[in-house]
């Protein structure tokens, strides 16, 4: 399928990059050669647009973008005259900056902005019909068309998404079985649970001391409360001695 879109930003790649490589050329054939190719090519690049994509543009997309997309062609083209008027000059380094800030500034709206619009604002066999169109006129005029992009059938994206899957699966087990050396927490188990007893034992322990330190204070208590209850009954021999002394 011929995609306008691919084969417009194609052109305008080509140029970007023929432009930047002139900004950088002497006096000479070399500049002269590379300045008649950008010239070739984009005022090739600029009919083709006028006569086959702009058209349908005031249609579907608006009125003022084609006639916006036409100054800036003019303006493109006005540049162009300029640049190669002096091509043995001192100024043409300049020249040709100004024509590629020109460029890029067209190229940049047309296709975030004009191209889009357009496409979705078409039925896909029109879209296709101009892509068409601008092969063949790209064709006429001896320049050469990028190769349409191979698509992959169904079949084969469902295989390759069905791989993906497997590889998915496959690495996911390798995963699982890297991490099966960490088990080792029963021991870390155990540990606790022994660790558990011996808190279980000392609180125990603890019980027992308190009930033997109560056990034993009783045991005092009662001690003394006996002793204390018993010598109150030695005063009556006390008495019986005063009495055989008299």
């Amino acid at each position: 399928m011929n995609d306008p879109m691919r084969i417009l930003k194609a052109d305008h790649r080509e140029v970007e990059q023929l432009l930047k490589r002139l900004a950088d050329t002497d006096e000479g054939d070399e500049r002269n050669e590379l300045a008649h190719e950008v010239n070739l090519k984009l005022t090739a690049h600029m009919e083709i647009e006028e006569s086959i994509v702009y058209p349908p543009v005031s249609d579907v997309v608006g009125e003022d973008d084609r006639e916006e997309a036409e100054i800036e062609h003019g303006l493109a083209r006005q540049g162009l005259a300029t640049m190669m008027s002096m091509l043995e000059l001192p100024g043409f380094g300049a020249a040709v900056q100004m024509l590629a800030g020109g460029v890029s500034h067209h190229v940049e709206e047309e296709e975030r902005e004009l191209l889009p619009e357009l496409r979705n604002a078409l039925e896909r066999d029109e879209w296709q019909a101009m892509g068409d169109a601008i092969a063949a006129a790209k064709e006429a005029a001896g320049l050469p068309v990028p190769e349409p992009t191979a698509r992959r059938s169904s079949k084969r994206q469902g295989r390759s998404s069905g791989a993906t899957r497997v590889s998915e699966s496959k690495r996911r087990s390798a995963s699982t079985a890297k991490k099966k050396p960490a088990a080792k927490k029963p021991a870390a188990k155990k540990t606790a649970a022994k660790k558990t007893a011996a808190k279980k034992q000392a609180a125990k322990q603890t019980a027992a001391n308190k009930t033997n330190a109560q056990k034993t204070s009783a045991q005092k208590t009662a001690a003394k409360h006996s002793t204390a209850t018993r010598s109150p009954a030695k005063k009556p021999a006390a008495r019986s001695s005063a009495g055989s002394k008299r």
